[in-house]
């Protein structure tokens, strides 16, 4: 077979011009196209594929699933020919589009994105998912190095090894693709689904924000194991809404038929101010290193699918404020394929005029119970501050109020706590006086203390009092200006107690209102903190 050297002519019509890149099966060149004088990418298959029928067919499937598509963020097909060789044989060309810019995964070798350019990325990646599906195609091979970062944005590239949703794999046993972004019903062997493109977004959206892949290993096997066994790592990312949060843990559920579809994806990281794009960096960069085995695509054997424990495993990993936003999932199927889930608003509540009833004598009760208990401690409260009777005259018992400490005693090495007297909610501005606002919330805790286990237990009420303690030293040590390692000790405190918080109340030792009231009160002194960032 013919060996291409530049200034070799491809059809009477493409003159290469030198080589773009190359990998396990295929080169890139840059050439230019004689008859529309123009420059083009042309794609040549070389070593065994190049003589083997089924690489001569992966080329052509790509070219079939790029002309099929017609999207900005796609790579444009413009050609594609049978290049007679003299023994006979032919070598498949596909002619795209010439593209100038940075590989992503070129790009993240010299470290991760910022949060607002990996979500724009991802967004766009997120866009031209959706268009290969309603085509019906599966990608298959989402990952950072067939991602090209281009002045105007991204475009997904090699549609090489993508097939048609009604396609199967051709040999029983053995999955293609990239490791380190499969989901785990490729890597065992059952199939990719329009969900499988979806997972490796999410891999993606961790590998741009991070800067590595989300599972690694020094084996392709430890990396497996991961996509198969583990729950996903926890996005390091303090910026991003929790809304996208609990949407990259839903992207990387286990099971396909947990997972948003594409568009939903696009939905939900759609930037809403003003537009940002994802350009290469400056020249000089450092090019990339050896890839590990798990980042390259390669054909292997199936592996043993994981045991069911999938929606468990992940039920547990999701941080509180992600499963107040979760996606409900749906277990019905379509066209054969799992139905994936969509953001909906809950359904109305209706009651019954006699629960209505029950619920309004029950709110009159608590109120006049709650009345009485107020003047009888009012009454209580004069009693024990008037002043003595006439002819008695004395200190105060051991045991009363007026007798105790106003602070602990302090330990050395520890920093002493002054137990927070009961109260309502804070009234403080969590903008302009978080600690107050804090100090407000541990006062409240011992209210809902006071109201019984049934609303929140004692131990558990301290612990997040102390929490909130712990919270309040950090706010005053970022004060006035919260920048850097201080803003992000005080969010991973605030995100780490928000959590809790869900893990109590799933484990009955918070009620559902306390819980809810605690979470949203944290959260205006998350939000609060971050607009002083």
């Amino acid at each position: 077979m013919e060996s291409p050297t530049p200034g070799t002519v491809i059809a009477e019509r493409y003159r290469l011009t030198q080589p773009l890149g190359s990998g396990s099966s295929a080169v890139v060149w840059e050439a230019h196209d004689s008859s529309l004088d123009r420059p083009v990418a042309v794609k040549l298959l070389h070593g065994g594929a190049a003589t083997h029928p089924a690489g001569r067919e992966q080329l052509r499937r790509e070219a079939l699933a790029l002309a099929r598509l017609s999207h900005p963020r796609v790579t444009t097909v413009f050609d594609y020919v049978e290049w007679p060789q003299p023994d006979g044989s032919f070598q498949p060309v596909l002619v795209t589009e010439l593209l100038t810019g940075l590989n992503l995964e070129e790009r993240l070798a010299q470290g991760p994105l910022m949060e607002n350019d990996a979500r724009v990325a991802c967004q766009q990646l997120a866009t031209a998912l959706e268009a290969a599906h309603k085509a019906g195609i599966i990608h298959r091979d989402l990952k950072p190095g067939n991602v090209m970062l281009l002045s105007d944005g991204v475009k997904l590239l090699d549609f090489g090894i993508a097939q048609a949703s009604s396609d199967t794999d051709a040999t029983t046993g053995v999955v293609i693709g990239t490791p380190s972004c499969m989901a785990p019903e490729q890597l065992t062997g059952r199939g990719a689904l329009p969900a499988s493109d979806v997972y490796a977004l999410g891999c993606v959206l961790y590998w741009c924000i991070a800067g590595h892949a989300p599972f690694q290993g020094v084996t392709v096997d430890q990396v497996v194991r991961g996509h198969l066994h583990l729950p996903p790592p926890p996005l390091p990312a303090y910026g991003l809404p929790p809304q996208i949060l609990g949407l990259y843990r839903q992207c990387m559920a286990k099971n396909p038929a947990d997972r948003p579809t594409a568009a939903t994806v696009a939905g939900v990281l759609e930037l809403r101010s003003a537009a940002a794009t994802v350009g290469a960096p400056a020249s000089g960069a450092a090019p990339a290193g050896e890839r590990p085995p798990a980042n390259r695509t390669m054909v292997m054997q199936a592996y043993d699918p994981p045991p069911p424990t999938y929606k468990a495993e992940q039920e547990q990993q999701l941080p509180y404020m992600a499963r107040r936003m979760r996606i409900p999932s749906q277990s019905d199927e379509s066209d054969g394929y799992p139905a994936q889930p969509v953001f909906d608003a809950p359904a109305p509540r209706r009651y019954s005029w006699l629960v209505l009833v029950m619920v309004a004598l029950l709110v009159a009760v608590i109120a006049a119970a709650g009345t009485a208990i107020f003047m009888s401690g009012r009454d209580a409260e004069k009693k024990a501050t008037s002043s003595p009777p006439p002819g008695i005259t004395g200190s105060p018992a051991p045991n009363t109020p007026a007798s105790l400490p106003t602070t602990p005693p302090s330990v050395p090495g520890t920093t002493a706590v002054s137990p927070p007297a009961a109260g309502g909610p804070p009234t403080a501005d969590p903008s302009a006086d978080p600690i107050g606002y804090l100090e407000g919330m541990r006062r409240q805790i011992d209210g809902f203390i006071a109201q019984g286990p049934d609303t929140i237990e004692p131990n558990t009420g301290r612990d997040l009092q102390n929490s909130l303690a712990d919270v309040e030293q950090s706010v005053q040590a970022g004060q006035p200006d919260f920048k850097g390692h201080k803003l992000r000790d005080v969010q991973n405190k605030v995100d780490d107690l928000l959590s809790r918080i869900g893990d109590d109340e799933d484990q009955k030792k918070i009620g559902h209102t306390a819980a809810h009231t605690l979470s949203d009160e944290l959260q205006q002194v998350g939000d609060a903190i971050d607009s002083h960032g």
